[in-house]
Parts: C-alpha cells; structure tokens; sequence
C-alpha cells in the first residue's frame, strides 16, 4: 500500500468530522480498492425501511467484494442481528464516542471504492466529495413524489459528477432532471432495494385481515407534539366509532405504526390512547407492509410499497391546516392521488368500506396506473449491481 501518511499517525490526528476527511484526502491509495460502505440511517435508534441494508446483507450472503454496513449500536435493528448472530461486517456508531467512531471508519475508508446510502447521510456525502478514490450512490428510501421541499436539501453540490442517484419512477425522473437539476448521466434507473422481497413474500388468504395507517414525518418535539392538531385528530379518527364498529364486525384489525421519529414520544403515547386500533412498533413494519391489505397514509413514500404490491392506499392528511404539514408543499389533486385522496374523515371511512366490501381488490384502471409507476419489478437487486459496477469503472452503460 503507497500512502503519503502513516495510517498510525493518521488515526491519532481523528478527533471529529473534519479531522477524518483531512486524514482521507491526504491519503492516497494506489492499490485495487474492495470495500464497500453501506448506511442507512445510521444515527437513528429505529428506522426499519433497510434499503441500503438488503443490499448490503445480498453483497455479503453471495461473496461480493467486501462490503461493510455502517448501524447504531443502541439499534433495534442491531439488536435483532445480535440475538440472530448476524453481526459480521458491521461498523458500529456510537453517539457517545464519536471519536472512536471516526477512527474505526477512517480504517475502512482507506480501502472503499464506492459508499451507498439510503438517506441523507451528509458526513458520507462529504467524504465522498472530497476523497478523488471514493466514489458515491444514493439508493433511496423511497421514491420522490412527495416531500419535495426536503428533497432539495437532500444531495451536497459539492458532489459534483459523485451524484449518483436511483431512479425508481418515470414521476420521480423528471423531479430529479426539472425540480433537482440532475444530468442524465446521474441518474440510474432500477427501482426499491426493498422492493424485491415483494416477489418472495407468502399470500396467505386465510390470515386475518388488517389495514395499515402510518403518517409520515413531521418536525415536531415532545412538548409540541403532546398539543398538536395532529395528534388530537389522530386519536379521534382512529377512536371514531363508524370505522370501529364496521371493522370490528368484519374482524378487520386497524394497525398504527408511529414514524420512527414520532417513536421518540413513546412513553407518553401509547396504547392507551385508542379503543380499537394496535399500536405496533418499527420493527414490525415490514411484516405489516406484507401482511396489510390496505394503506392509509398522507404523504408518506411507503404508499409506494402498496402500490408495488397492487394494494389500494388511501390519502387523507390527517392535519390539514397544520403548518408543519403545510411545510411538504403538496397540493391535492386526483392525479398526484391515482382519485383516492380523501378530504375528509367521512369520504375516508366511505372509501375504507368500499375497499372491504370490495375484499381490498382494486380495478383494472387503477392497477394499471399503479403499474405504470415504476421502472421495473424484478431482478432488482442484479440490476443495482451492474449500475454500481459500471460507476465504479466509470462506464456508460
């Protein structure tokens, strides 16, 4: 290994952010590079979409290179991997000694040729920005319908031709070339990491029966949450006796999943606060995803992952005149909605018993939109591989 640093030295000088991609753009690797990082998002204790985390486990299972997953420590999901003795490759984060963090990071990043991540992950970004040898992909975690004001803050400029980005969706392309002003040469069509599961997944029609409702993020903190619009119309929707008592005879189970960041209200929101609905955490969202035959939701991209399955999701934004829902920008209409936008509670609760009357199946015209949506639906996974090896190499393809 040719380096105009010694690794030892180099590893003294990490104390922060800055001081690790100082150490990295003064090391300079010559040799064939293997690694690969992958993240999520890996400051949080709970977050259960795992893009970049399937991928990474499929690089592991089948010998790809050296592929490395970067996980919060005090995670759910890494502790479910260390009950399942599934730790192999992980780089732990601490957010109690960062520092350590940094050092151990640097060792691996001295060795990576391309760093995929499924969120925002800035520090990740900037390495990649500023060391010549690292290359840079962004899976998603989700597809860009929704939420375009975060969208724009979600990519550093200083990536430059490292902006590298999954496209999922004909929708989504033409935000990432009008509304983010990506070169076409950025942009590399597949679809969901996630997605791929859907193909594997057991239809079981003799399971119980269960609607899913999930709102998406909203920027509130303890205090404001506990008085907000939003969570006084969440428990009296939820608790509304119509819905209740038509899915109860029907034996139809109502499953809320808080978001991850709403998780954090925990112990002052729980259970207690409904009559009917099962209050479930993260880390059975997938098995929910799955197991649910319909979705509520307002803006969130996991409607994507019902639609994928050709599932009816419903829109209804649960607090309308909230300015903190204001703050996504979107403006209702029927074609951004697929003409399942609900106005109010009663044309939802109308619209959730059509579905069941209906035994969840959608029609013709609506499977077909729902189909137009995204690129492709199989062999995801073996196509995402070939666009990260044709841009660590650098080749059009």
């Amino acid at each position: 290994m040719i380096c105009n640093i010694n690794i030892n030295e180099a590893l003294i000088n990490i104390i922060d952010e800055e001081s690790l991609i100082t150490q990295l753009k003064n090391y300079s690797n010559k040799i064939k590079l293997s690694n690969i990082i992958f993240a999520d998002w890996y400051q949080g204790k709970t977050c259960c979409d795992k893009n970049a985390y399937r991928l990474f486990e499929y690089y592991l299972n089948n010998k790809i290179d050296k592929p490395y997953y970067i996980i919060n420590k005090d995670s759910d999901l890494y502790i479910y991997l260390l009950n399942k003795n599934r730790t192999n490759n992980l780089i732990l984060y601490d957010d109690k000694n960062k520092t350590g963090f940094y050092t151990n990071l640097f060792k691996y990043l001295i060795n990576t040729k391309i760093i995929i991540t499924a969120y925002q992950t800035l520090l990740l970004q900037k390495i990649a920005s500023y060391v010549p040898y690292i290359n840079y992909l962004k899976i998603n975690h989700g597809i860009k319908q929704f939420k375009l004001l975060y969208a724009d803050k979600e990519f550093l400029k200083s990536l430059g031709n490292k902006k590298n980005v999954i496209c999922s969706s004909p929708y989504e392309y033409q935000i990432f070339i009008k509304r983010l002003n990506f070169s076409k040469e950025q942009i590399h069509n597949a679809s969901l990491v996630r997605y791929e599961r859907f193909q594997f997944a057991k239809q079981n029609k003799s399971e119980k029966k269960c609607i899913l409702i999930s709102f998406t993020w909203r920027n509130y903190d303890k205090y404001h949450f506990q008085r907000s619009k939003y969570k006084k119309n969440l428990e009296k929707h939820l608790n509304d006796k119509n819905l209740t008592l038509f899915l109860q005879k029907r034996n139809i189970d109502l499953i809320y999943i808080p978001h991850h960041v709403e998780m954090n209200f925990w112990k002052n929101y729980s259970q207690n606060n409904y009559e009917y609905a099962h209050i479930k955490k993260q880390i059975e969202l997938e098995h929910y995803i799955e197991q649910c035959s319909l979705f509520i939701a307002d803006f969130s991209s996991l409607c994507f992952d019902f639609i994928f399955q050709n599932k009816p999701v419903l829109f209804f934004e649960i607090a309308k005149n909230d300015s903190l829902s204001r703050a996504f920008n979107i403006i209702p209409n029927d074609k951004l909605y697929f003409g399942n936008y609900c106005y109010n509670m009663e044309l939802l609760i109308e619209k959730i018993k059509y579905y069941v009357k209906k035994s969840f199946f959608i029609s013709n015209d609506l499977k077909q939109k729902y189909e137009s949506i995204f690129y492709m639906k199989k062999n995801i996974i073996p196509k995402i591989i070939s666009i990260i090896n044709n841009i660590v190499k650098k080749k059009k393809y």
